[in-house]
C-alpha cells in the first residue's frame, strides 16, 4: 500500500436539467474512455463542503451557485485515472440551475 497516497475530499452538485443532469465531460487517455461527473471540486482544509461547492462552481463555469437545495449524502469513490489509483470521499448536494 502506498502510504504517500491521499484521500481527496470533494463537493459536487447535481443539477437537474429537464429529464437530464448537468455534467462535465472528462477523458482518460490511458483507458481511451470518456466519462461524466457532476460539477464541483476539492475541499480545502478548514473549508466546508458547501463553501467549496460555491467556490468550485465559480471557477469551473464561471457562475454563482445560489440555489443549493439540500445535502444528498456522501459516497466513496475508488478509481483509476490516467493509470494511477485515486480515492475520493464526495459530499453531494442537490442544486438548481436558477
Amino acid at each position: 500500500m502506498d502510504k504517500s497516497a491521499k484521500i481527496r475530499g470533494l463537493a459536487l452538485g447535481l443539477i437537474p436539467w429537464g429529464d437530464r443532469l448537468f455534467l462535465s465531460e472528462g477523458y482518460d487517455p490511458i483507458k481511451q474512455q470518456t466519462f461524466y461527473r457532476a460539477l464541483g471540486g476539492g475541499v480545502d482544509f478548514g473549508e466546508t463542503s458547501h463553501a467549496a461547492l460555491v467556490r468550485e462552481f465559480q471557477a469551473e463555469i464561471p457562475a454563482e451557485l445560489t440555489n443549493i437545495l439540500r445535502y444528498l449524502g456522501c459516497w466513496e469513490n475508488l478509481f483509476v485515472y490516467n493509470g494511477k489509483p485515486g480515492h475520493e470521499i464526495i459530499q453531494v448536494y442537490q442544486c438548481d440551475k436558477a
